[in-house]
Formats: structure tokens, sequence, C-alpha cells
């Protein structure tokens, strides 16, 4: 099982105090802390039948000194029945897909996924598995995972907290839950914790957020310290309405065939109303991201609006991610979805760039910065990359006389920065 070493701090979803050693997103079941939370929720195919994924990756660490063992418990919105070590995805040798999720949203594995033994039947309602220095327990229902923490090594194992098991069995009937099981005293950077699932709800993607890293019951009516990037996909984003992603790792074909090609998603320093959050899979198909925060849905109310409206920023810089740019010079609210206003800056640069001498396709073409004003207004434009002196020319003369739409009005910034392949806007030219 040592395929299994990087699950753990992957899989949180709790807070520690802003401005100490932020980050968030898990309920950890005694004094803990995490930072640097990526995560990822995705409609993808497998075996040819539509999944949903789910991503973690973050830095834990265990402040249990008095017992020893912690634990993080995450709710997976799975058939009931359905999920088991199966279901987990090897990224042993896959370190940085999610920061290169990441990376696109700012500008080799041999394993395979691990299986069941040869004629197992369905999985058991509770199931204990190691993963070198971490013991996973996957069950059905929450009140089923303290009987099996007998299971779990004693250096491990968390002090019972029977209201948590309680509150997250109301909270989500019919789940299937995680508990990572660890004793690291010293923060340790995971490989991405990476689940695939069938899940109770087509419509939409999910991705588990609630907060509390102190091994209370998470508080419902609150507002909690946020510092994460949320990520979510289907597989019909394309150039035009989402951002692509460029894996640095030599994948599997195992992973390959079921990590996003384009993503979208949003970043939050700050604070935010306490909860879960969801995006519309029809939504997300037409390149529209509207993240909304959700209490559980075993409470009646459910949607507590778009997260962005519920979200207070930090003093840290907020990012706003454009393309394949890795530092947006800005610092404010990210208020929506900015893939449609990019789509129409190429397909402009495209209009402009028809009728220009240009050398035979296949040649090099430029790669530019360019930063746009509120109004529309080019503020400078950067050549990062060159093309051939022919193609440099003619996209130079492009951008300078081309007119840009105002940005966004949900944008309160004063510029934007953009990295354009301008390739794409030629091979949209002769498209039209």
């Amino acid at each position: 099982m040592k395929q299994l070493d990087w699950l753990l701090p992957c899989i949180c979803l709790s807070v520690v105090p802003f401005f100490a050693e932020s980050a968030l997103s898990c309920c950890s079941l005694a004094p803990a802390t995490f930072s640097s939370t990526k995560g990822l929720a995705a409609e993808a195919v497998k075996d040819g039948k539509l999944v949903h994924l789910l991503a973690y990756q973050n830095i834990a660490t265990n402040k249990n000194l008095k017992s020893g063992g912690n634990a993080m418990l995450l709710p997976i919105p799975a058939k009931p029945g359905t999920m088991s070590e199966k279901n987990v995805l090897n990224t042993s040798n896959a370190a940085n897909i999610l920061k290169d999720m990441e990376r696109s949203l700012d500008s080799g594995l041999k394993g395979e996924p691990m299986r069941l033994s040869a004629g197992a039947a369905a999985p058991a309602p509770v199931q204990v598995f190691e993963s070198d220095i971490y013991t996973i327990v996957l069950a059905a229902d929450a009140r089923q995972i303290p009987k099996a923490l007998e299971r779990v090594p004693a250096g491990k194992r968390p002090s019972m907290n029977q209201a948590i098991f309680d509150a997250y069995s109301k909270w989500y009937p019919g789940w299937t839950f995680a508990l990572c099981c660890f004793n690291n005293q010293r923060a340790r950077q995971a490989k991405p914790l990476l689940w695939w699932y069938e899940p109770i709800d087509k419509t939409t993607l999910f991705f588990p957020a609630l907060d509390e890293h102190d091994g209370a019951v998470p508080a419902l009516r609150s507002q909690v310290p946020v510092d994460h990037v949320v990520m979510f996909s289907v597989p019909q984003l394309k150039d035009e309405t989402g951002h692509r992603v460029e894996y640095s790792d030599t994948l599997s074909d195992s992973l390959k065939s079921v990590l996003p090609k384009h993503v979208l998603g949003e970043s939050y320093i700050g604070k935010m109303a306490q909860g879960d959050f969801q995006v519309s899979i029809e939504n997300l198909r037409k390149g529209i991201c509207n993240i909304e925060r959700v209490l559980p849905p075993g409470l009646k109310e459910k949607s507590l609006g778009l997260a962005s409206r519920l979200y207070t920023p930090g003093p840290a810089p907020q990012r706003l991610f454009v393309n394949e740019d890795p530092a947006p010079s800005f610092s404010t609210n990210i208020l929506g979805n900015i893939a449609p206003y990019r789509r129409d800056l190429i397909i402009r640069l495209a209009s402009t760039l028809k009728g220009s001498r240009l050398d035979a396709e296949g040649t090099a073409m430029p790669l530019f910065s360019i930063t746009i004003a509120k109004d529309g207004k080019i503020v400078s434009s950067q050549m990062v990359q060159s093309g051939t002196e022919v193609n440099n020319k003619a996209c130079s003369k492009a951008i300078e006389s081309c007119k840009f739409q105002q940005l966004p009005d949900w944008f309160k910034g004063k510029q934007l920065i953009f990295k354009i392949d301008m390739d794409k806007a030629r091979k949209l030219m002769k498209q039209n």
C-alpha cells in the first residue's frame, strides 16, 4: 500500500486562524493546522462512463500532542455502497497536477488505479487500509467510523469525537465518508489526493469545505477564514471557454484519461460564510463558473448564494486567473468569469489580423502580454516570446490597432494583464 502515502494531507477541510498558518477547508477530530489548500471537483469519463472527480492537496500538521493521533473527515457525494480503495487514483508520481491547474488559471507515473482483489464482492460498509504513514477509514455512514478506529494503529488513532460523526451523518445522509488518520508533527506537503466516484447528483459538482480545525463540530452560521483555490471542470470546456492545463508531470494513461484539459475556478483569501462549494454542470459546460456557497444537504436551507458575494477579501493580494498569466498585477475581489471576455479579445485580434502578411502556417507566432484598462484601452503590450520576424511585425501592428471592449462590470480593478498566444488568433482567423 505504499502507493497511498500521499493520501492524508490532501483530504482536509479545516481552517486555522486568519493571519496565522492559514488554510483551510477541513474538519479535523483534534487540533491541527492546514495550509496551501488546492482542490478540484470535475466531471470526467472513465471506462466509458461519466463519473465525478474530487482532488485535494495541502499541508497538514498534527497539533494534538496529548493523545498522539489525528484525523480529517471528508464527505463524498457518491452513490451508497459504490466506493472502495479502487476509487483512489495513484498520484504518487503526479505531485504537480493541482499546481498545474492553478497555474493554468494564473495565466513518469507507471501505477494503475488500485483495484479490489479478483472476485471481490461489493465494498464492505467500513474499510480500513494503510497508506505508508497514514491509515484511511472509508465508511458508508459517519457513525460507523468509531467502531473501526480500533483497527487504526495506536500511534495514529485519533481521540473519539462522536459529536462530529453524528453531525456529519445527519448533515450528509446517504453519503460516503473518508477519515484520514495521521501523526506527523511537522508540516508536510502531500501529493494530491484524487478520488473518482459515481455521483448521487449528476447536475452539480461538489467541493467539501466545512471549516473547523480544533476538534469541534463546525459552526454552520459563522464566518470562517479562507485561503484556497477551488477549481471545476467538465469535458466540454475548450480554449474558448476554459483555461488550458499544461501538466508538468509524466502522467500514466489512467490519469491522462480522466484529468481535465481545461479548468475554471476562483481563489479566496479572507473570510466567508461557512459552507461547501457547488457549481451547476449545465452552466459549466457553457463556460459559466458561478460558484455557490452551500450548506450540507441534510439541512432545509441549502444555497447561501454566490461565494464571491459572501466573501470578504483579506490583506493578501487576491488573484484573478487570466489564461496562463502567472501574476496579474492588481488586488481585488473576484466576482465573475473572465473567460468570455478573453474569448472576445481573441476574436477581435483575429479579425484585426485578417489580411495581414504572415509567414506560412506552422511558423512560430509570438506571445504577448497585453495590459488592458477598465475602459478597454491598451495600457501596454510586450512581446514575451518571439515568433518569426514577419509574424512579430504583423501581430504587433494588429494589437496596436485593435479595439477591445471595456472590462466586465463585475471587475472593480483598474486594469488586467492578458497573456495571449497569437497563434490562437491566427487559427481563429482562418476558421472565419
